[in-house]
């Protein structure tokens, strides 16, 4: 009998992709990161204001520093930082050093670990995560395969 043209993956099939991807971007991510310190521009910069964000998890307001920097290119920019805390990481007037790619001042970022590594380190968390879950499905799956195979074929584990 031919083999339909698609395969029904099982759980454990399903939380191996996150135990091999999560860990590739990951380490994509990493390594875009430490690329991205080390071809940097750098430049002083301050915080002008914090923006308010509402987190539509639990409610609570965090912020978001916007800061201005005077580029290679004579303009001065002023930002928000993709990264939002509670409580503020940074104050209004606080000093910071910028990084920015050369040509992309519009992409800079603050110097600081948990402005460049944040997603990495939620990328990996959730990887370990679905690793342990996987490793639990993929135990417990393998036992009930072993009982079921010896349930059909009591006489091959005789000998």
């Amino acid at each position: 009998m031919p083999q339909p043209p698609w395969v029904i993956p099982t759980r454990s099939d399903c939380l191996c992709v996150f135990v091999r991807d999560l860990p590739a971007g990951c380490l994509g991510f990493a390594i875009r990161t430490v690329a991205f310190i080390h071809s940097a521009l750098r430049a002083d910069g301050v915080v002008v204001r914090l923006d308010e964000r509402l987190n539509s998890q639990d409610n609570s307001l965090q912020y978001a520093p916007v800061f201005l920097f005077h580029a290679d290119d004579g303009q001065n920019y002023t930002l928000v930082s993709g990264t939002a805390t509670s409580p503020a990481s940074f104050e209004v007037g606080q000093h910071v050093q910028v990084l920015y790619r050369k040509g992309k001042p519009d992409g800079a970022a603050i110097n600081s670990f948990w402005e460049l590594w944040l997603f990495s380190l939620m990328l990996a968390f959730m990887g370990v995560v679905h690793g342990i879950i996987s490793g639990v499905f993929l135990l417990i799956e393998r036992k009930l395969d072993r009982r079921s195979q010896s349930s059909l074929f009591p006489h091959a584990l005789r000998g």
